[in-house]
């Protein structure tokens, strides 16, 4: 996914922009497949590491470790992310099981795939439940009329109720809110969803997509090395590393 694809906008722009129903693809993407390589990367991780400790358990060790380098670049193809991981230079299955454990990159991966996953889930839901609430409110004027609703004094009412009326709209004792039941309140409703998606829902879903891409990208990404520069020139010119 492009940056420039959830790049903050103005109200209105950000409205009539795709930012928006990118980022309800990408955190709605993210939500299931996040369930899924939470619940294949736990139990490899988990049984790798429980028997990891017996010779007999090496293999599923590296099994985990696979499975969760596999996950994990799936992750890296949505963000177009490159391979940050270390070649391996060791030879023997236990030597090069070994450097994949030392890899930065590996820890990486478990720590987006399990550890970051139930947060990740709760910053995913809460923002694409908040924006499609909007869009439940804006939709009000066309199916409340279809919502029953029988209440404790026996009458009954169509209509959506944001609030407590145990008695209906009109049966006093401890009725609060507000209660969508004819056209007028309906067109309020929708009113109030489209200015709460212009000012707040559209800017809720997109900051939750860059936070998300954000971590994704600094964990699953290659590792800036801040002496990257010096060893080009120590490459290009060797003298200098006889200085």
């Amino acid at each position: 996914m492009n940056r420039g694809r959830l790049r903050f906008r103005g109200p209105i722009p950000l409205l009539f922009s795709s930012a928006p129903w990118t980022a309800f693809w990408y955190l709605f993407c993210s939500i299931f497949l996040g369930a899924l390589w939470f619940s294949i990367a736990f139990t490899f991780l988990a049984a790798g590491v429980t028997l990891g400790v017996l010779w007999l358990g090496l293999p599923v060790l590296a099994a985990a470790l696979a499975t969760t380098r596999g996950l994990a670049n799936v992750e890296r193809r949505r963000l177009r992310l490159q391979s940050p991981y270390r070649p391996l230079r060791a030879t023997g299955f236990r030597a090069r099981l070994a450097e994949r454990l030392r890899d930065p990159a590996t820890r990486r991966d478990a720590i987006l795939l399990v550890v970051l996953w139930p947060a990740l889930l709760v910053i995913d839901t809460v923002a694409i439940g908040f924006w499609l609430g909007c869009f439940e409110l804006m939709s009000l004027p066309i199916w409340y009329r279809f919502v029953p609703n029988t209440f404790d004094n026996g009458t009954k009412m169509h209509g959506v109720a944001f609030g407590n009326y145990p008695n209906g709209p009109y049966g006093g004792g401890n009725s609060w809110g507000f209660f969508v039941h004819d056209t007028r309140s309906a067109v309020i409703a929708a009113v109030v969803g489209l200015v709460l998606l212009i000012v707040a829902g559209n800017y809720v879903i997109v900051a939750a997509a860059r936070a998300h891409t954000a971590i994704t990208r600094a964990l699953l990404g290659r590792a800036l090395d801040p002496l990257a520069d010096v060893r080009q020139m120590l490459i290009a010119d060797p003298e200098l590393s006889r200085r």
